[in-house]
């Protein structure tokens, strides 16, 4: 009778078939998924049967493919995932540790990566997880994880079968990836070539059509399907032809680009002006070709024929209007010429009209100081002579001593009307010596000291400049003691190449220049004027409290 197997010793039997069988079949599980995954046409066909064979081959519960686009995984498809954590990894910031995790070159447990990893998978029930990167020709394109939410981690062969099977599907992927992104990149030349405002064309070496951009087929009224294969001369006339083949031959035989200006007929009569780049260009197998892109310049023609039109028209006006300008210029150079002429006349007259009072002035007190002053000096005397004849007569000598005091008071008013009209120094004396006879004066009669000096030759031999020196420094140093009350002044006249130079200077109360106002006598707008008709000027600086300074130059020329 045969031994009766221990029931212990029957369950070590079962496990030991069980793990004799189980690399045949994870073989096949793997043969079976690399045939699946072959036959994809696309990247995305490939992420379904990817990621079956990945549950079948680590028995995990669930997982899902992602996509890595600019440092974010992009969820691309997914099985038995919760909710809950498909939301927060839909589009998920790479951190640091799945980076790391992406470029290693063995299984890592994602839960190990970092603290964030495995709070997240915790939060979701998701107990163990594994992360494969997916690799086209050495280049990072995505990774696969799976997971499983039951305690027990999967065997350490499964997740080394799964490695094996994303190594051996690598050149798969390179090749499904370089047909996507060859893909994508057709389609984004495309889209921008259809969107961009620049029509776009290619012809080969014998001049036919193998590209149109939709801009240059919507422009045209034309559909690729009628224009491919044909050349300039079946769809253009034959003029245009033979320029767009003349240029496109030029390209070809220098293999340089070429920037034209063609004009071309619209589909409703009209003419259109293009911008066009030709260069020349070969594809891998060496065909050349000539490709363009052109920029509508028709409604910039347009303008600038509307700008030149605009432009002569106004060349037109502005010549006009020039020519209206420089008559009525001369006309008011014509009348300026005139005002000159009268305002030359008018200086002249005025002073002509102040020279002869300065004349009438002098003539005066001349006849004040040699006629009746010598008159009433005669007078005088004979009157002493009269007295020592009638000694005897009380009421005719204090008549005559009244008549005598007259006399003298009429003598001594008659000499200072004689000075103030023209006093004999100024006519018969330098410039110096008549401003020290003036500073005597000036302390003599109104109590202020006026020092004086002068610098070099300052005599004139110009009576009307030698008036116009005397009389203002007379009615400034006047002033001066009148209104701010001084005891001291200073007078410099000194000679500065052709120009006299005056200056009078005080430490008295001064004023504010621009509220001057027109005093009795010569006063200070006078004195300007009078400067101005001598061609000379006067400056005034002064502040309240401050003194004042008064500069006056003139020119020393005979008048």
């Amino acid at each position: 009778m045969a031994k009766k197997l221990k029931r212990k010793e029957i369950k070590g039997a079962r496990q030991a078939r069980a793990q004799v069988g189980e690399p045949a079949r994870q073989n096949e599980r793997l043969l079976n998924a690399l045939l699946s995954i072959s036959g994809c046409a696309t990247l995305e066909e490939a992420l379904e049967p990817l990621l079956d064979a990945a549950l079948a081959v680590t028995k995990m519960d669930g997982g899902g493919v992602y996509w890595v686009q600019d440092d974010v995984a992009v969820l691309r498809h997914y099985r038995d995932l919760p909710e809950g954590f498909i939301r927060e990894v839909m589009r998920m910031p790479l951190l640091p540790p799945i980076q790391a995790v992406l470029h290693q070159q063995e299984p890592v447990e994602v839960a190990e990566t970092s603290a964030f990893m495995q709070e997240l998978l915790h939060r979701h029930g998701i107990r163990h997880a594994f992360s494969f990167p997916l690799r086209a020709g050495g280049t990072l394109f995505g990774f696969l994880n799976v997971g499983s939410t039951r305690p027990q981690p999967p065997a350490q062969t499964d997740i080394q079968a799964l490695w094996v099977l994303v190594n051996e599907i690598e050149s798969l992927f390179c090749r499904l990836y370089s047909e996507k992104a060859l893909r994508e990149s057709e389609e984004r030349f495309n889209a921008f070539m259809d969107n961009s405002p620049a029509i776009a064309w290619m012809r080969d070496e014998q001049g036919r059509y193998v590209y149109l951009s939709r801009t240059y087929l919507s422009r045209y009224g034309r559909r690729l399907e009628e224009c491919r294969g044909k050349t300039a001369f079946d769809l253009w006339p034959r003029e245009i032809a033979e320029g767009f083949r003349r240029i496109d031959q030029e390209v070809l035989r220098t293999g340089r680009s070429m920037e034209v200006m063609e004009e071309v007929p619209t589909p409703e009569g009209g003419r259109s002006y293009w911008w066009n780049v030709k260069f020349p260009f070969q594809d891998a197998s060496g065909r050349r070709f000539v490709g363009g892109i052109g920029v509508d310049m028709t409604e910039r023609k347009r303008m600038e024929a509307m700008l030149q039109q605009t432009n002569e028209r106004l060349e037109e006006q502005v010549q006009a209007r020039t020519e209206e300008l420089n008559r009525t210029i001369d006309q008011l150079q014509g009348a300026m010429r005139e005002l000159e002429q009268h305002a030359e006349q008018l200086q002249k007259l005025t002073l002509d009209v102040v020279q002869a009072e300065d004349r009438e002035r002098r003539r005066l007190a001349e006849f004040l100081h040699d006629d009746l002053q010598q008159t009433l000096a005669a007078a005088k005397f004979h009157l002493s002579m009269l007295g020592s004849r009638i000694a005897s007569d009380k009421f005719a000598l204090e008549t005559l001593e009244q008549s005598k005091q007259m006399l003298k008071e009429a003598i001594e008013k008659s000499r200072c009307l004689s000075h103030e009209l023209g006093p004999p120094v100024l006519y018969h004396n330098e410039l110096g010596a008549v401003f020290e006879w003036l500073a005597d004066q000036m302390a003599s009669r109104h109590g202020v000291t006026v020092q004086v000096e002068i610098h070099g030759r300052v005599d004139s031999n110009s009576e009307p400049v030698r008036s116009f020196l005397y009389r203002t420094a007379q009615e400034l140093l006047f002033n001066a003691a009148k209104h701010a009350h001084i005891q001291e002044a200073k007078l410099r006249l000194q000679r500065v190449r052709d120009e006299l130079w005056l200056t009078i200077s005080d430490k008295g109360r001064g004023f504010d220049p621009t509220s001057l106002a027109e005093t009795a006598g010569l006063g200070l707008m006078t004195i300007r004027e009078r400067a101005k008709l001598l061609g000379g000027r006067m400056i005034i600086k002064s502040a309240p409290g401050q003194g004042s300074i008064f500069f006056v130059a003139v020119p020393d020329v005979a008048v």
